[in-house]
């Protein structure tokens, strides 16, 4: 979930800004700052050369009103701050299919905790 929310986020926030998602602000009055690193595309940059200024900043603000707000409701909406992803990382495929990710695996009572009626010595056994 964070990972998604710094794709989204790293079109018009520095990468500074993206280190801690779980104190990430995106405030209105930072929109200057927003502006210098906005992230448009090769294809709509190319098309804000042939437009005015004033029709060019209209397009910017747009999309950054919907990078904003797509930004706030991710956070709204998504555990990013719930530790038990973090717990389940193991089961990335580029953790899982190497014995580096395997040895990262050491306990898994939080997992079976959050879930109930799991048999931790089995699970640990297995």
């Amino acid at each position: 979930n964070q990972q998604l929310i710094q794709h989204i986020a790293i079109n018009f926030m520095a990468p500074e800004a993206l280190k801690n998602i779980a104190i990430l602000t995106v405030s209105d009055e930072n929109d200057d700052q927003y502006l210098n690193h906005l992230r448009l595309g090769s294809d709509c940059e190319k098309l804000l050369t042939t437009l005015s200024l004033e029709c060019g900043q209209a397009i910017k603000l747009k999309c950054l009103d919907f990078y904003k707000t797509t930004v706030r409701q991710m956070m709204k909406s998504l555990p990013y701050k719930d530790t038990f992803f973090e717990h389940l990382s193991f089961l990335d495929p580029i953790v899982a299919l190497f014995q580096e990710g395997k040895n990262k695996i050491r306990n898994l009572s939080c997992i079976a905790s959050r879930i109930g009626h799991v048999d931790v010595a089995k699970i640990e056994y297995d």
